[in-house]
């Protein structure tokens, strides 16, 4: 016989054994891959495009205090405690425009992806900024693999073996094979990717494609050459089943899928800045996607900071503060630096930067800029303005370059500007000394993939004036540009045909600096120096 208590001991202890099974059973399916009937269930985290945000910003008018990796830190972390099928990828650019990566070289930046379990990133352009010393400090300082399938380090075979094509993931027997692919014009996008050999993009996908395909059940392409040629990519290569997306900065709310005859491919982009973190779920049957969700995930004031993280940010912050608080000058009028109003149309941003060369080189009739040579993507109100505004605003270490073209040459150059209009390109141009007109129904110009050869001359500017007088094709016109589009870069081949060269060895940026020291108060001023037909494609 049982008495009562010895009843209530024995529930309450087989009570205390099923809780336990029931919790070794769901440690199981949380570590275990496979799910019933063959299935298996896969969750992509993704960022791309960070740029070196390591705290949060004010990104625009309606969203304040957004993004920071310390944020993202606990996201991650929350996310890998209820699910360990995860894969954690970022798509590139994670570091360069901010100023941790003019003072750090990025090298926090990776401590800190380390730290929340990055398993792979692709190498983007901005890696190469500051040369392929730097590029292999960063891969010495991860935890985590760089991959990239079509670039060769040919004077640094360390660096290149440390480099993978491709890596698998194995989770409890379902293998995820990640292949990493980088813009394949590389060179006209950064002034440091001297000594390596690039391949196109789509063979070398390819290739690998068909070598992974019957080593694993799922694959997952790592990419920084940007959405319309991830849609191109899917295309020729069907047996793609996910790209993690980058170097376009865009943001997709939902995947774009790529429909092919026997397969479809699901194209992932988060937009930039680390303001939001992608999050792909995925139900995989017979090597084929079966289901997904997809939500972006924003990383935002409600998500509280890695505290550890957030206090190593701070202290780097203070110490870059230290170094650049010095007020150089006072502006009247504000400048609005954000990535969507510079790379469409002319704004106070780029006047600061043309008038400064033209302030110094006042016999350059024509002055140059591209817009992707100006960073910081935000508004500076009127106010006093420091050294840490203009690194924030100008970090490239680009230098003046004077010399003489042809007016046929401008007329080229000013295609090659308008030719991604409406969207908005890094290549668009700030100028001094021009006005033009740009109609966006007529035909771009087109150059070729990598950016180094012009395919046919576009119809879309005309009416072209230097300092109020009609342009003479024929004429050779002074003008002042940086180096780094003078040597091709964004695709400004036409700079090969000038002439009376003088490569100064001056600092754009410290040309800035003095001008404002020597002008302030700045009021700036922008005009209306561009007649745009069609505009509200660009709206």
């Amino acid at each position: 016989m049982i008495n009562n208590t010895n009843k209530s001991s024995i529930a309450g202890y087989k009570y205390f054994i099923t809780a336990i099974f029931i919790t070794f059973l769901s440690i199981i399916s949380l570590n275990n891959a496979c799910l019933a009937n063959g299935e298996y269930y896969l969750t992509i985290l993704h960022t791309n495009d960070v740029h070196g945000r390591l705290q949060s910003i004010d990104y625009s008018d309606k969203l304040h205090s957004v993004g920071g990796i310390a944020r993202r830190a606990t996201i991650i972390r929350d996310l890998k405690s209820q699910n360990q099928n995860l894969l954690v990828l970022d798509a590139g650019d994670a570091v360069q425009g901010s100023l941790f990566f003019r003072f750090f070289d990025g090298i926090p930046d990776i401590k800190f992806m380390s730290q929340i379990s990055y398993d792979a990133a692709a190498l983007g352009n901005h890696e190469f900024d500051k040369g392929i010393d730097v590029i292999e400090n960063l891969v010495n300082t991860a935890n985590f693999p760089y991959i990239s399938s079509n670039i060769r380090f040919t004077k640094n075979k360390s660096l290149d073996r440390k480099i993978k094509d491709y890596i698998i993931k194995d989770y409890n027997g379902f293998k995820v094979g990640i292949i990493g692919v980088t813009t394949d014009d590389l060179k006209t996008l950064t002034r440091g990717a001297d000594h390596i050999k690039i391949f196109d993009d789509v063979k070398t996908v390819k290739k690998l494609v068909k070598k992974l395909d019957p080593k694993v059940d799922f694959i997952v392409i790592l990419s920084h050459i940007g959405v319309e040629d991830d849609i191109e990519l899917a295309k020729a290569v069907p047996e793609i089943d996910v790209i993690v997306g980058g170097h376009s900065h865009t943001l997709l709310n939902k995947p774009i899928t790529v429909l092919n005859d026997k397969s479809t491919t699901l194209i992932v982009q988060a937009g930039e800045f680390g303001i939001n973190l992608g999050k792909l779920e995925v139900t995989i049957k017979d090597k084929k996607i079966e289901k997904y969700n997809y939500n972006l995930i924003p990383i935002d004031k409600k998500i509280k900071e890695d505290q550890s993280m957030a206090k190593d940010i701070f202290l780097l912050a203070q110490q870059i503060e230290n170094k650049t608080n010095k007020v150089v000058g006072v502006l009247n009028t504000p400048i609005d630096a954000r990535e969507n109003k510079i790379r469409t149309g002319l704004t106070a941003a780029g006047s600061l930067v043309t008038e400064a060369v033209k302030s110094k080189y006042p016999d350059a009739e024509i002055v140059m800029q591209n817009s992707g040579g100006i960073r910081a993507h935000k508004y500076i109100n009127p106010g006093p303005i420091t050294i840490g505004n203009i690194l924030e605003l100008y970090p490239f270490d680009n230098t003046v370059v004077l010399a003489e073209i042809s007016g046929q040459d401008i007329k080229s150059i000013l295609e090659t500007s308008s030719r991604d209009l409406p969207g908005f390109a890094g290549s668009f141009l700030q100028t001094s000394g021009l006005e033009y007109t740009i109609d966006l129904s007529q035909k771009p110009q087109e150059l070729s993939d990598d950016k180094t050869k012009l395919i046919s001359e576009g119809s879309r500017v005309t009416n072209i004036k230097v300092n109020g007088i009609p342009l003479g094709e024929k004429k050779y016109y002074k003008i002042a540009v940086n180096d780094f589009i003078f040597s091709g870069g964004d695709g400004y081949t036409q700079f090969r045909r000038a002439k009376n060269v003088h490569k100064l060895d001056i600092l754009l940026r410290s040309l800035i600096i003095d001008y404002i020291e020597h002008n302030s108060p700045i009021s700036l001023t922008v005009g209306d120096r561009i007649n745009l037909l069609d505009y509200n494609k660009i709206k």
